[in-house]
């Protein structure tokens, strides 16, 4: 196997003919090298099993061992599937994870005010990872024009994660081509309260209010938009011509 970062899925069916629970090792091994190892146990009767395996390969052209062994004296049989190796980005996950830990720890012994910055940096990061299949699946619905499936994942992942700046515009984007416009213009609030000199926001914010029917209200975000200037403002100035006409 070529190196980098796996995940292994092994499915496997162990039927127990004793009556107490037995332990298993799962053991990944390339060589003399043992890249990771996983105890499972299993009570009496059939028992169906999926794990997932992270390691890491260091060394091009690896060949990679799979053992699976009861830690005591058994007595039934085991159905071995086969396995799944993908690369994944996960474990890259995980070491950031180590990472900003060990600088919460020291963080922590200079000043509580610093503990409570880092405490706070390592919940974010934490609550953005939990959240990001939501805002994946999301993206992946919106691209297929099926607002709702879309709206409901973006919901779910700012539930867990709601400072997600770029998730909770996309929603109010949603809301808006779904025709739902109470809960757009929520969102559209929340989004400019966290960035009010984005540009590029005061104009799709102006594009809402003008479909909303509010003249004022979108002149008034074409012309902050205006101001901002940016890459949008030739945009917010045709803009502003029409509703100056209404």
């Amino acid at each position: 196997m070529p190196k980098g970062d796996y995940i292994a899925t092994l499915k496997i069916d162990i039927f127990n003919a004793l009556k107490h629970k037995v332990s298993f090792e799962i053991d990944l091994q390339s060589g003399e090298k043992q890249l990771t190892r996983r105890v499972v146990t299993v009570g009496p009767g059939k028992v169906k099993l999926e794990k997932h395996l992270n390691f890491a390969i260091m060394s091009e052209n690896s060949l990679v061992e799979l053992r699976l062994q009861p830690k005591e004296k058994f007595r039934g049989y085991i159905v071995f599937y086969g396995a799944e190796f993908i690369k994944s980005k996960k474990i890259r996950v995980c070491f950031s994870m180590n990472i900003l830990l060990n600088r919460l720890h020291v963080v922590m012994k200079k000043s509580s005010s610093n503990f409570f910055r880092a405490f706070n940096k390592v919940r974010n990061f934490y609550r953005f990872w939990r959240s990001r299949d939501f805002f994946r699946k999301a993206r992946k619905a919106a691209r297929q024009h099926q607002w709702k499936i879309a709206s409901e994942f973006y919901e779910e992942g700012l539930q867990i994660y709601p400072l997600f700046y770029s998730g909770l515009v996309q929603l109010a984007h949603i809301y808006k081509e779904d025709g739902q416009f109470d809960k757009a213009r929520i969102c559209y609030e929340k989004a400019i309260i966290q960035k009010p000199d984005d540009a590029d926001l005061c104009l799709q914010i102006g594009h809402f209010y003008k479909l909303y029917g509010d003249w004022e209200k979108a002149r008034q975000f074409y012309r902050q938009a205006l101001s901002l200037c940016g890459t949008v403002a030739v945009d917010a100035l045709k803009e502003l011509e029409i509703v100056d006409h209404n």
